[in-house]
């Protein structure tokens, strides 16, 4: 039995864009930690049977793969160990604690620098969509919004977790919220920032 949906599937089929391998490293890293490299096995199994065999020790981190890769990595995952939501966005945090640009950025840079390294920043990880990302200091607010990409809620939280990760080493704030906010557009997603 497929742990995925038919519904799912035909939705993956229709994901457009490539991911760069080391973020797919860096699941197989998270994915190893949690639950050994057994668990990675039976990932790996289950993205087999639905098309999209992927063997994580192949992965060259300077390569393209299909984005599709990533989310049902992402949601295989979830559903193979029973994650929480919140385990997923911990799974973000952890994707941008290990990425060593990301670090070296956040001790190096302003909170501005950051949002505008933010928007330039998504094609190196992704070559569908763009994001903007405004912040305003005096309110304490910002907002990332993501176009033309399709993220489904498994992809949602782990990027709450990715921009909470990001934006807490540059303002460490025990009030510091990353909340995905629905929108009209299904090709528009709304992260909206407080601290």
């Amino acid at each position: 039995m497929l742990m995925v949906s038919k519904q799912d599937i035909e939705k993956t089929k229709r994901m457009e864009g490539e991911i760069i391998g080391s973020s797919l490293k860096a699941d197989r890293e998270f994915i190893i930690e949690k639950k050994g490299r057994e668990g990675l096995r039976k990932v790996e199994k289950e993205m087999e049977k639905l098309g999209y065999a992927l063997k994580y020790e192949e992965i060259d981190k300077y390569k393209w793969y299909p984005v599709q890769q990533d989310f049902l990595s992402l949601l295989l995952a979830q559903k193979i160990f029973n994650w929480s939501d919140e385990t997923i966005r911990e799974w973000g945090r952890w994707g941008a604690k290990t990425n060593f640009i990301i670090k070296l950025m956040a001790r190096l840079v302003s909170k501005k620098t950051i949002a505008s390294f933010a928007s330039k920043s998504w094609r190196k990880y992704y070559t569908r969509g763009t994001m903007e990302y405004k912040l305003d200091d005096e309110k304490r607010v910002g907002t990332a919004i993501i176009k033309d990409f399709t993220i489904y809620p498994v992809h949602l939280h782990y990027l709450e977790g990715y921009f909470y990760q990001i934006l807490s080493l540059v303002e460490p704030s025990p009030n510091l919220k990353v909340k995905g906010v629905e929108t009209k557009d299904s090709n528009v997603h709304r992260f909206e920032v407080t601290w």
